[in-house]
């Protein structure tokens, strides 16, 4: 028998390497945290503002038939959620498996550099903290309607100065879009269940209290649709 080089167990030591990888399991997907988006996400928080409180969200697992859920809610009534959320990861045991970042049509027009750059910031913070963030697109409001709602945005607008709210809540509703994409995570899409249409964003007036920005039973009943949606779909 001819006598194995030391070239000859190299090639041998690769060829093995190389069958051993070939048959090896792909490399799995990087979840959004250190809790899959799976099944085994269970416990929600809703971080939001008025028209989180008034979706009742811990009655939400009866009215869509999934007990093995649980949701709480905690209100904030400014853009900047950043105390409530550390309040919410500061204890392991305590925290959720996700939480959604909702903001309120209410805190637009705003500073968009500053809002993203704290979005992107609790972003990070919660996955850090092993828990999901689920992003959620802000509702949007309804069209002016008539000579004087119009004047008025004329006013605010073109006197004023003031960016347009309707106009800067699209386009951050785009950035939640384009950063849930970028960073495989989960998306509620609150402008996309109650629009008038894809051409039309503004809110459809059949789903208004009367204001033009808060929710009717209707909204709210859209709003359990989308996310009876995105939790059916959450096992991958």
């Amino acid at each position: 028998m001819p006598r194995m080089t030391k070239t000859d167990s190299l090639a041998r030591g690769v060829l093995l390497l190389l069958a051993v990888l070939a048959g090896a399991a792909p490399e799995a997907r990087p979840e959004p945290g250190g809790i899959p988006w799976s099944e085994r996400t269970r416990r929600f928080v809703l971080l939001g503002a008025s028209i989180g409180k008034g979706w009742n969200l811990p009655a939400f697992p009866q009215r869509a038939a999934m007990p093995e859920l649980s949701f709480s809610f905690v209100g904030v009534y400014e853009f900047d959620k950043s105390r409530a959320l550390d309040a919410l990861l500061l204890h392991p045991e305590n925290r959720p498996d996700a939480i959604l970042l909702k903001e309120c049509a209410s805190y637009f027009p705003g500073d968009p550099r500053t809002q993203r750059s704290l979005v992107r910031r609790w972003i990070d913070e919660i996955r850090r903290a092993g828990v999901v963030p689920i992003l959620v697109t802000v509702a949007p409001v309804v069209a002016p309607n008539g000579m004087l709602d119009r004047a008025k945005e004329f006013v605010k607008e073109r006197v004023l100065g003031r960016p347009d709210r309707a106009a800067q809540i699209r386009e951050t509703n785009e950035w939640l879009r384009d950063a849930a994409n970028r960073d495989g995570l989960p998306l509620l899409d609150l402008e996309k269940a109650l629009r008038r249409s894809d051409e039309d964003r503004s809110l459809d007036p059949a789903f208004t209290s009367g204001d033009g920005l808060h929710l009717n039973a209707a909204g709210y009943a859209r709003l359990d649709a989308a996310l009876a949606e995105l939790l059916k779909n959450r096992s991958r």
